[in-house]
């Protein structure tokens, strides 16, 4: 995931002809490689029920927080370099930290993630901020318009919210024990897939006259197939496709 993070970075970086500032892709690999890694650390109990194998393994690895550290010392070293990021991050920053955090209110205890549809669309709108907004604020080169900046987040956010959605009709059964209300939970699995196809289509829109058309249509063509096939008892062999949605996007568009 924290190469899919450099990838999308380096679309921003080209698509909205900027130098690439590679400082900024580095810091985008960390913040990812920090936030995925807690988050795999802080194992729920829809976890266990969707990946017992993989929650097994990321509990025995101990030294999986020594990274945590290490990215957290990373990204404390490069900031100073980049400190016209510093609005983005601290908007992401505590989204980011409460994200998985218990929080109460009054009687009722409930994480951001619990919450209905959070799971996608807050995840969705923190990678706009890392993958868009950081090279955004960074650059010293002249920017496009507003509307174009707008329609390249609007895009990305689709695209990283249905990379998102795909892995959440496997985790279907998981997620509803935890009562984490994700769009494949509140929808059902078939019109799930809908859900997915109408984000598909609505990345097309925004990102069309952003990117060459028919690149667009030969990525959103992948997502569809991928979108249309995938099965969770198949989900070992789709996860390539899934993963490495970002790096698609850069290479082809």
């Amino acid at each position: 995931m924290a190469l899919e993070a450099v990838a999308w970075t380096g679309l921003t970086f080209k698509s909205l002809d900027l130098e690439t500032d590679y400082i900024i892709l580095f810091i985008s690999f960390a913040f990812t490689w920090l936030f995925y890694t807690r988050d795999r650390l802080d194992i729920s109990d829809s976890d266990w029920t969707n990946n017992p194998e993989r929650s097994a393994w990321y509990a025995s690895q101990p030294f999986l927080k020594n990274l945590i550290v290490l990215a957290a010392v990373l990204i404390t070293i490069c900031l100073p370099f980049r400190i016209s990021i510093l609005l983005p991050v601290l908007i992401g920053i505590i989204p980011c930290l409460l994200y998985t955090t218990p929080l109460r209110i009054g009687t009722y205890t409930f994480t951001l993630k619990s919450l209905p549809v959070m799971k996608v669309a807050l995840v969705a709108f923190l990678w706009v901020l890392l993958t868009v907004l950081f090279p955004v604020f960074s650059t010293t080169s002249r920017l496009p318009s507003f509307i174009v900046i707008a329609k390249l987040g609007m895009m990305v956010g689709c695209f990283i919210m249905l990379q998102i959605h795909t892995n959440d009709l496997r985790d279907i059964q998981g997620d509803a024990q935890a009562k984490i209300q994700s769009f494949a939970v509140l929808l059902g699995s078939t019109k799930a897939k809908m859900f997915g196809l109408f984000l598909i289509a609505s990345g097309f829109y925004f990102g069309w006259k952003v990117f060459e058309t028919n690149n667009l249509l030969i990525f959103c063509s992948i997502l569809t197939f991928r979108t249309l096939l995938y099965t969770k008892k198949f989900d070992l062999y789709w996860q390539g496709l899934i993963t490495s949605q970002g790096m698609l996007a850069y290479f082809i568009l």
